[in-house]
């Protein structure tokens, strides 16, 4: 049976519970009493150091609650529209994983809704600011389709974004609906036909290029349910290689800084000071035998050299 040491199952519990927390269609609808439950549990056996990311991450939820409270309250948008749905999660950069993000254009209408909250956030907040993430979360749509309404579709912002589009012209090229978005065109396809296989839109037979149009009447049993596509299965959490390649970046930089001003370090030397002064934006956390492991990469990379004992700089 595998076991993972307390800091990677810190860490697998935290992309777990940054998945679950931004795939709730609300935050009020994620259960956070549960996974401070849960977390109580782990900090027994990992001890509270292990799990403190994860308390913050719990934290940041019950504060974005309380804070859609103060913002609604204070703009008191009309029931229906888009600023009175709009449930935002504001996460502290340091204590979440490292989270994916890719680059859209949102939806005109949703666009406004975020610069309104962001204005608010401001004023409550100030000198603060927000960075959205405008590709992470869970958006809720009501769907008309042929006289038939489908309540409460699931689906992620970029798939909403494309079906905002449609509820206002009924047929799109795919080169139309990629400049729109600001993407490419195969990931635009991939979005489009998320919504074919949910039977919310249809490929028109026969035209000069790609284009894509509302269906006239619903094919499935379900339409509401989540397409089983790999998007939809995707995480918003970066792959653990990716993160781990990312951090051992930002404490290469920091080793050139060191050599660059002392000369020569040993290896001791180095992971003593980068314990003492690494916290932003990445705490540094590895072991000796891992950052050997980051310094010899620099030295194949040619970047140091080994002598004696002791790293340099490659003259």
């Amino acid at each position: 049976r595998l076991r993972l040491p307390p800091p990677l199952r810190a860490r697998t519990r935290r992309a777990m519970l940054a998945d679950k927390a931004l795939a709730a269609p609300s935050l009020a609808e994620f259960d956070t009493d549960r996974e401070r439950k849960a977390i109580e549990l782990l900090k027994v056996r990992f001890g509270e150091a292990a799990l403190m990311m994860c308390e913050v991450m719990l934290r940041d939820l019950a504060d974005s609650r309380r804070l859609a409270r103060t913002v609604g309250g204070m703009a008191q948008p009309r029931p229906g529209t888009i600023d009175a749905e709009l449930s935002v999660a504001v996460i502290s950069r340091l204590s979440w994983p490292p989270l994916t993000d890719e680059s859209f254009a949102a939806h005109p209408a949703v666009e406004r809704a975020l610069k309104r909250f962001e204005r608010q956030y401001a004023h409550y907040k100030s000198p603060r600011k927000l960075l959205w993430k405008r590709s992470l979360g869970s958006v809720t749509l009501d769907l008309e389709l042929g006289g038939q309404l489908v309540a409460d579709v699931q689906c992620t912002p970029a798939q909403a974004t494309m079906m905002l589009h449609f509820a206002e012209r009924e047929r799109w090229t795919l080169a139309e609906l990629a400049r729109t978005m600001e993407l490419d065109a195969p990931t635009v396809r991939k979005r489009v036909a998320h919504w074919i296989n949910r039977g919310f839109l249809v490929e028109v037979e026969g035209a000069a290029e790609p284009s894509f149009e509302v269906a006239q009447a619903l094919a499935g049993s379900d339409a509401r349910a989540q397409a089983q596509d790999d998007e939809g299965a995707a995480s918003a959490v970066v792959p653990a290689a990716a993160a781990v390649e990312a951090e051992m970046q930002i404490y290469g930089s920091f080793v050139t800084n060191m050599l660059t001003n002392l000369g020569t370090l040993s290896l001791g030397r180095i992971h003593n000071m980068l314990k003492m002064f690494v916290a932003e934006p990445v705490k540094y956390d590895k072991s000796e035998q891992e950052l050997n492991v980051l310094l010899m990469n620099m030295v194949d990379e040619e970047k140091l050299e080994f002598v004696g004992g002791q790293f340099r700089l490659k003259k």
